[in-house]
């Protein structure tokens, strides 16, 4: 069996996969800020799941990262409430769009918002959290 189109295609496709071209291709900074939040199934027929409590990681105008004890899926799409009380952010709904288990009771997911917050609105919301500047995630 030799290499096929696709194969190539893959190769140069992973060949690409470095954190340089990773961040490059994101649209908005995000910021190293460890936030409570609840996800909820955000459709309807999921609303009767309990939520989910979890950390995030980083947080952008178009998504966040958190770390969970439990298990969110890939493709689905949730409610999340990022600390409001704290924050003074509204309600966001997401598609998760990439998890991976760290550990036996931790996974780790990246979820990207449907509609982007301000950058007003997320700058304010990290300054009454962290008191100052915010530190930028790579």
């Amino acid at each position: 069996m030799g290499n096929t189109k696709g194969d190539d295609d893959l190769l140069a496709e992973l060949a690409t996969n470095t954190r340089e071209h990773v961040e490059a291709k994101r649209l908005h900074a995000r910021f190293a800020v460890a936030l409570q939040i609840q996800v909820h199934g955000g459709n309807f027929s999921d609303r009767q799941r309990g939520p989910l409590a979890g950390t995030t990681v980083d947080i952008s105008q178009g998504g966040c990262l958190v770390v969970f004890d439990g298990a969110v899926q890939v493709g689905d799409i949730y409610r999340l409430d990022l600390d409001s009380g704290r924050t003074r952010l509204p309600q966001i709904y997401a598609r998760c769009i990439r998890a991976r288990m760290l550990h036996d009771t931790a996974m780790e997911a990246a979820f990207v918002f449907f509609v982007a917050l301000e950058a007003s609105e997320l700058r304010a919301g990290m300054q009454l959290v962290t008191g100052g500047p915010m530190r930028v995630a790579a």
